[in-house]
């Protein structure tokens, strides 16, 4: 699940499901409490676009971009003759929206290629849009997450071992059927890291080049610390109990790390640089860590809902979901 940073529509989900297909919901303050008397409104009430592939698979991630955020990134099981990265600008079946705010966003001026011929095709509606930009045949997709700085800088981490960053201007990907070998031919990979930490790949808004990721272990996780201007190279890395299910950065530079079995934690980090006569070397340590949402229920998802600084934890207690909405 990915909530849309859209200012002006603050109450776009996208969701990926097991058959494939990613729904992108609306889900207005409206929707979310009824009359006791009000018959049970249909899902299509709420569906803004379904995304489908053509072989069914797993969704395993999805991504807006922070920029733009009629972009969205999904990426899917493997399958040996379908790609497991997509690209697809939602602009169209957005635009039939009405604004929810005031807010003077518009949309960014510059746009990403096409390079999937189906996308230029005039019969597709609006509410039915195909992806503009595929990658990575043959591939298993683990996590996504675009850089806050630009709209063609996406985070993946792919086959349970290795980071990659995609520059979205790269020239067309290789056939379906094909799998790279290295990195010197997989098209737009501009950085690599080889790491099992591929997991719940999160982008700090503060610093541009700074991203984090977990690798899930039995009773205990390792998160790692990455920085894009040093492919190969982890910054940091921490235990953290439990088992991680998503990392979040807060506006003000703290990384959130929400587990199954307790809860939430904050993560401060201190930030230096050691200088000798010849060189200047950049440093990032833990400066502490706090409990801010006490384990109760087995977590789920949990998701920063930003700019209003709420932090959005849903947990799935037996018999139904419930939602849980914290604000520090």
């Amino acid at each position: 699940m990915a909530w849309s940073p859209m200012p002006t529509h603050r109450n776009l989900v996208a969701t990926g499901l097991s058959s494939g297909r990613t729904v992108l919901l609306n889900i207005s303050p409206a929707t979310l409490a009824l009359p006791a008397n009000h018959t049970t409104p249909s899902s299509s009430q709420f569906t803004v676009a379904q995304l489908s592939v053509k072989h069914i698979r797993a969704v395993t991630a999805v991504a807006f971009s922070p920029v733009d955020s009629n972009y969205l990134a999904t990426g899917y099981d493997r399958h040996r003759s379908d790609y497991s990265l997509l690209i697809w600008d939602l602009g169209d079946a957005i635009s039939r929206l009405q604004p929810e705010t005031t807010s003077s966003w518009r949309r960014p001026l510059g746009r990403l290629d096409v390079n999937n011929p189906q996308a230029k095709d005039p019969r597709w509606l609006p509410t039915e849009p195909r992806p503009i930009q595929q990658y990575c045949p043959n591939e298993t997709i683990n996590s996504l997450c675009f850089l806050h700085s630009d709209i063609h800088s996406l985070l993946v981490g792919a086959n349970g071992k290795s980071i990659r960053l995609y520059d979205l201007r790269a020239p067309n990907p290789p056939p379906a059927g094909t799998s790279p070998r290295d990195n010197s031919v997989i098209p737009g990979v501009s950085a690599q890291w080889a790491t099992r930490a591929v997991n719940g790949l999160a982008a700090d808004p503060n610093r541009g080049e700074r991203f984090a990721s977990f690798e899930l272990n039995s009773g205990e996780c390792v998160v790692k610390v990455f920085d894009v201007r040093k492919p190969g190279i982890e910054t940091l890395s921490f235990k953290v109990t439990g088992t991680v299910v998503a990392l979040e950065w807060l506006q003000d530079g703290r990384l959130a790390a929400g587990t199954k079995e307790h809860g939430v934690t904050l993560w401060n980090f201190v930030n230096g640089s050691h200088e000798t006569k010849d060189s200047k070397e950049d440093f990032t340590e833990v400066g502490g860590m706090r409990m801010c949402e006490c384990p109760c229920r087995v977590l789920a998802e949990c998701q920063y809902r930003h700019p209003r600084k709420t932090y959005i934890a849903l947990h799935f207690p037996p018999p139904q979901a419930a939602r849980r909405i914290s604000s520090w």
